[in-house]
């Protein structure tokens, strides 16, 4: 007879605990997650600015002056596009009463210079951005003044300011992600291609900073990426790792230190003082390898010492 009411105890407490919620008063449903494998690169994220490296001087053997300038510094021109329309009658009187023996020489040697022998426009040689601009409308130039600069499309660099703290863990030819205010949702790939190798002071508002500049070489921007823009930078400092982690949200912290929620003698709530590590976005690294494969309940929806369930379908 005892055997028999112990096997229908037995069943009483599977059928209970497997019951609905709504059922049984004072115990909770909860959802639960497992501790993960994440991959974690340690980083140093940095805002920037959008610059560009130094672009290829163009010049004329022969003075002109300018009718009109079409482009201004940072702009992004195609290889062709006019920089700058010519006022040939100017030009052509400009060249027979300064530079005659000169400029008739590098314009074919004709005895009387006529306005169809001069160039209309100035065109740009190729695609790229626009440097400096030192041609000026109705202003005389000499042969050989430079006219403007042209950085060609993939010569874009990011500059940073790397905050002392974390400078030793930023060197040369490590890779980064940016991204632009103005085009948040294109991420770009950059390269750490210079640190610097001094420090300096920064000073923004009232406060003061000791930081070291660096620059990244930006690859794969597109023509509506241009200097001055502000960016954000994310340097990847060293390999992936893998880590064992669980979102931030399922972590409590009280006076003792941090916690989470899991289950004692299958039902029962228990806080389990853990301690973390790194972090990455919502993920933080649990080290403690004695709960892997155990459920993790949600700090919102249990307390120490409750009788709880996992809710069906609600792991995270």
């Amino acid at each position: 007879m005892k055997k028999k009411v112990a096997v229908l105890g037995a069943v009483l407490t599977v059928a209970l605990l497997s019951a609905p919620a709504v059922q049984l008063r004072g115990v909770q449903q909860a959802s639960f997650t497992y501790l993960r494998p994440v991959t974690y690169t340690q980083q140093v994220v940095v805002a920037g600015e959008v610059a560009q490296k130094e672009g290829e001087s163009y010049s004329l053997d022969y003075p002109v002056v300018a009718k009109d300038v079409l482009v201004k510094e940072g702009q992004w021109v195609e290889a062709g596009q006019t920089i700058a329309t010519v006022d040939a009658q100017k030009t052509a009187k400009l060249i027979q009463e300064t530079y005659s023996s000169q400029a008739l020489q590098v314009l074919g040697g004709q005895s009387k210079l006529g306005t169809s022998a001069l160039p209309q426009t100035i065109q740009a040689q190729k695609s790229g951005y626009i440097g400096s601009v030192s041609i000026k409308k109705n202003q005389s130039t000499a042969p050989q003044d430079e006219l403007y600069t042209l950085s060609e499309g993939g010569a874009l660099l990011v500059k940073v300011s790397i905050p002392e703290s974390e400078i030793e863990k930023v060197a040369v030819g490590q890779q980064a992600q940016v991204t632009c205010s103005a085009f948040s949702d294109k991420s770009m790939s950059a390269t750490v291609t210079d640190v610097a190798k001094f420090a300096k002071k920064e000073t923004r508002g009232t406060s003061q900073s000791t930081v070291v500049e660096a620059e990244l070489a930006l690859e794969g921007a597109g023509s509506e990426i241009m200097p001055g823009l502000t960016a954000t930078v994310s340097i990847q400092c060293d390999d992936p790792q893998q880590m064992s982690a669980l979102p931030q949200s399922f972590i409590g912290q009280d006076e003792r230190g941090e916690f989470l929620y899991i289950l004692q003698d299958a039902c029962k709530v228990k806080k389990h003082y853990i301690t973390t590590g790194r972090q990455t976005g919502e993920w933080v690294e649990v080290l403690d390898s004695t709960l892997t494969g155990q459920p993790i309940l949600s700090q919102q929806q249990v307390k120490e010492g409750s009788t709880c369930l996992l809710r069906e379908g609600a792991v995270r």
